[in-house]
C-alpha cells in the first residue's frame, strides 16, 4: 500500500541524538496568536470547524516572546497519556502522546512515534501539514529539511484551532529536520512542537496527528 504522503528529498541519516535536541527557537515576535479568527485565513488559532488541516496558515503576531532552546527528552524518559496505531505504507508505527505542557505564554506538545516495521522508517513529511508558509517556489528551510507542522490542537472551551507557532521567518517551531530522522526497527523518536498557550482555565485539549488521528480530553500540565 503506498504512503499518502507528500514526498520529500531524503538528506543522508544524521544521529538521532542529535535531532531529538529539537529546537525550541528564540523566538522574537513570533506567530501564534489565540485570538479567534475572523475571516479570511485563518490565524494560529481559528474557531473549530472554521478550518481544516488542509487551510492556509497565516497567522497573527502574539508580541516578544523568547524561548530557550531546550533538548527534546530521550523518548525512554517519557509518560505515555495514549497510544494509537498507524501505518506509512508497509511499515506499522505505534504512536504515543507523552505530554501537553503549558509554561506561561506557551505550550509544548511532546509525542513519541516507535517503528514496527522490519526496515528502517524515515519521518520525513508523515507529520508535516503539506502547507508551503510562503510557496512552493519559496520554501522555508524547516519545509525543505522536513518538519512536523501538521500537528494542531483544538481547545473546545474557547472554540479555537492552535497551529504550531512559528518563528520572525516564518519557520515552525517544531522538530526539525525531519528527512534525515531514521528509526530503526523496535526503536522510537520524540517530537514535539511549540504552540500558543490556550487560557489558564482551559484544562483539556484534543491534539490531532495527521495520519494518526485525535488524542481527545488530554490534560494540560502548567509550570
Amino acid at each position: 500500500m503506498p504512503s499518502s504522503r507528500m514526498p520529500f528529498t531524503r538528506r543522508p541519516a544524521i544521529a538521532l541524538a542529535a535531532v531529538l535536541a529539537a529546537p525550541l527557537l528564540a523566538l522574537t515576535g513570533f506567530s501564534g496568536s489565540d485570538d479567534r479568527a475572523t475571516g479570511g485565513s485563518p490565524s494560529a488559532s481559528s474557531p473549530v470547524g472554521a478550518a481544516t488541516a488542509g487551510s492556509s496558515t497565516q497567522q497573527s503576531p502574539a508580541g516578544s516572546v523568547t524561548v530557550d532552546p531546550t533538548p527534546a527528552p530521550s523518548p525512554t524518559d517519557l509518560p505515555v497519556i495514549a497510544t494509537k496505531s498507524a501505518h506509512d505504507g508497509d511499515t506499522p508505527l505505534q504512536v504515543s502522546l507523552n505530554e501537553v505542557r503549558a509554561s506561561g505564554r506557551l505550550m509544548t506538545v511532546t509525542w513519541s512515534v516507535r517503528n514496527d516495521g522490519q526496515n528502517p522508517w524515515t519521518v520525513g513529511g508523515f507529520f508535516w501539514s503539506a502547507i508551503f508558509h510562503k510557496s512552493l517556489g519559496d520554501p522555508l528551510p524547516t519545509e525543505v529539511n522536513g518538519n512536523v507542522d501538521g500537528v494542531y490542537v483544538l481547545d473546545a472551551v474557547s472554540a479555537r484551532r492552535y497551529l504550531p507557532a512559528r518563528d520572525k521567518a516564518g519557520n515552525c517551531v517544531c522538530t526539525s529536520p525531519t528527512n534525515g530522522l531514521m528509526v530503526a526497527p523496535g526503536t522510537q523518536a520524540a517530537l514535539q512542537a511549540v504552540f500558543q498557550a490556550p487560557p489558564a482555565q482551559v484544562a483539556t485539549v484534543d491534539v490531532v496527528l495527521p495520519h494518526v488521528g485525535t488524542y481527545a480530553a488530554v490534560p494540560v500540565t502548567r509550570t
